[in-house]
């Protein structure tokens, strides 16, 4: 059997340009270990540079982990339950940081229209009002400087899931607009690191190696969906919120698959953001814990990976656990 780990650097890069690349998204660099599209290097001084305050809250996680999910109840915790200013859109409101390079804008076609809500996510950031919150899938050493040497210390709030449902909702998600190859394919890329933001254990431990501060909390998908109570509970204590138990029911049915499903200020869908004729994937998809199953080509799923094995990476090298897979 094919082990995908020992494929050649010619055959994955193959993978990567004839079917992980566009016009608007014309092949990757590694920058600090972590795999980026190539005009992210035209914005990493602005990034590096972005002024920040103790009073930020960074909202971060590996693409399909639950970000979206945990960007609306940290605004609505750390904005005093506003649920009428809830309505407008989670992009405006938790800006997400790396729209500013996740396109090459010069190169999209011209029958594609980006919508307003996701242009100029920097200046939205700057404009918004104390306590701002942002959101990023970057691993924290690309995060701002004035976070990465301790100048500022705003909180962060970073949220771990299980590599093989991210792998797969990841490769859903990037069929909509560039990919075009297949699942096997993408795990391939998943594997050895080469999708946008890979590779995902290096990813989560930069983030692992912080939990102990204190401006840091790490989080697992998989408890927050098996007790979005005791979720609710922890980032509002993080966030030194006190709640009541009517709010938090009230928060917690909010918060729900379901009712987040059907809120379009946070379900984005990008056949509407894009304004292309067909049908793409909206942000929030399935959300199982396991929905995994039936779904990987058989060799990669045959020895899944349990939350806690997945996310408990300081227990071993990064290589030793990605090979559990």
């Amino acid at each position: 059997m094919e082990n995908p780990l020992e494929l050649s650097d010619h055959e994955l890069d193959r993978i990567v340009e004839e079917k992980y690349s566009t016009l608007f998204r014309p092949g990757y660099i590694k920058i600090e270990n972590c795999t980026l599209p190539k005009n992210y290097s035209e914005m990493k001084t602005v990034i590096d540079e972005l002024e920040i305050s103790d009073t930020d809250i960074v909202v971060a996680g590996f693409p399909r982990s639950g970000t979206t999910w945990l960007s609306e109840l940290v605004w609505l915790i750390s904005h005093e339950l506003d649920y009428e200013n809830a309505t407008k859109h989670v992009f405006e409101r938790v800006p997400l940081l790396d729209l500013c390079f996740t396109f090459d804008r010069n190169n999209i076609p011209r029958h594609i229209e980006i919508a307003e809500i996701l242009n100029n996510p920097i200046g939205r950031f700057k404009s918004l009002p104390n306590p701002r919150c942002v959101r990023t899938h970057l691993p924290f050493q690309l995060l701002p400087k004035e976070i990465q040497n301790g100048e500022k210390k705003p909180k962060i709030i970073y949220i771990a899931r299980n590599p093989l449902d991210v792998c797969v909702s990841f490769y859903h998600l990037s069929t909509t607009l560039y990919f075009i190859g297949n699942m096997d394919e993408f795990c391939k890329l998943f594997l050895s690191g080469r999708v946008n933001y890979g590779p995902y254990f290096t990813h989560v431990l930069t983030y692992w190696k912080l939990r102990d501060q204190t401006n840091v909390l790490f989080l697992k998908y998989e408890d927050m969906k098996k007790d979005t109570g005791e979720a609710i509970q922890q980032v509002a204590a993080f966030l030194g919120k006190r709640m009541s138990d009517e709010e938090k029911a009230t928060l917690q049915k909010h918060l729900s698959f379901d009712s987040l499903k059907n809120n379009a200020a946070v379900n984005t869908n990008f056949g509407e953001s894009f304004k292309v004729p067909r049908p793409l994937a909206p942000v929030i998809r399935c959300g199982k814990i396991g929905g995994y199953k039936g779904q990987l080509p058989h060799h990669y799923n045959s020895k899944p990976l349990t939350p806690e094995a997945a996310t408990s990476v300081a227990t071993a090298p990064t290589e030793q656990i990605r090979l559990k897979m």
